[in-house]
């Protein structure tokens, strides 16, 4: 028995789709079209409300910086500063640390706190009571002292910094002597030869400054501080380039370095007894730079700029 053979015959589209699929069909491109107009707006909306907030000021803040001599400085570097004195004129000196505080962002900075540590050894600090400040603005600042061994803490407190507002916060500090010792002792020859042998050491005082406010991450500055007998800046540069250069530790020691000449302000007493107190600023501090070849020293101006090169 012969099995009937039928053919395939293709439907035509529009019977291949009922009314109800079609419906769906455009109901769902609709529902996509919609959903991404509703993306764009929703994007659209977002931008405008972070448009309108910056412009308004919602997202601005505070940027605190700290300044030594009129330049800024990165924290957590180490910095040598040498302080060139001429301590034969007076018996004792007093000078100011050259530091600035500053809000370099759109937002009022407020509880600003400048912490420095001294080695108490050192007798760097100085007490409150030989301090005086006059009010210029209608918030006071506090300054604080104690020791808390090893160091001696000196903390300033600024209730508030305005933006784009700079303070100076220049810390007394006592300079007693320069950190060059020279001895001289008498050696023995294999001859039996008595002779006397001249050696020359320095020594450092490490100062650590904190920064902070509220809001804002704190800060940690590192100062390695010396004093030389050198009012002639010039003189102290070269003097300082050759002590680097000459030092075992050579790579260690080939660091930035402010030099600092202060300026004697006035001089109480006479005789033995004479006081001289001096201001360190910005016209009487320079920052030094080794560059990464160590074969030159760069002299840097306060705004980045080159103000001398030295071939060593």
């Amino acid at each position: 028995m012969e099995r009937e053979q039928t053919e395939n015959i293709p439907l035509d589209r529009s019977e291949k789709l009922s009314k109800i699929d079609k419906f769906n069909l455009v109901l769902g491109l609709f529902n996509f079209i919609a959903v991404l107009v509703i993306i764009g707006i929703s994007i659209w909306s977002t931008k405008k409300s972070e448009a309108i907030a910056e412009k308004s000021g919602a997202f601005d803040k505070g940027e605190l910086h700290l300044s030594f001599g009129g330049y800024f400085i990165n924290p957590n570097d180490e910095f040598d500063v040498y302080y060139g004195v001429n301590f034969s004129d007076s018996t004792l000196h007093f000078a100011t640390l050259p530091l600035g505080i500053h809000n370099r962002g759109k937002k009022t900075l407020d509880n600003v706190n400048l912490l420095l540590k001294y080695p108490h050894l050192a007798n760097i600090a100085v007490k409150d009571s030989f301090i005086k400040f006059d009010a210029v603005f209608t918030d006071p600042i506090e300054r604080k002292f104690i020791t808390v061994e090893p160091f001696d803490q000196v903390s300033y407190k600024f209730i508030s910094i305005n933006p784009n507002f700079s303070i100076s916060a220049g810390d007394l500090i006592c300079l007693r002597k320069e950190t060059i010792g020279r001895e001289t002792f008498p050696v023995k020859t294999k001859d039996s030869i008595e002779i006397n042998f001249s050696t020359i050491f320095s020594y450092a005082y490490p100062i650590k400054i904190g920064l902070t406010a509220k809001d804002i991450r704190s800060e940690q500055y590192n100062f390695i501080l010396s004093y030389r007998a050198e009012s002639d800046v010039n003189k102290l540069v070269w003097a300082v380039i050759k002590e680097k250069r000459n030092s075992k530790d050579n790579e260690k020691n080939l660091r930035d370095f402010f030099i600092v000449i202060p300026k004697a302000d006035k001089i109480v007493g006479d005789g033995k007894h004479r006081i001289t107190f001096m201001n360190s600023d910005a016209t009487n501090t320079l920052f030094c730079q080794f560059d990464k070849t160590k074969q030159y020293i760069v002299i840097m101006n306060q705004d980045g700029t080159i103000q001398q090169q030295i071939k060593l």
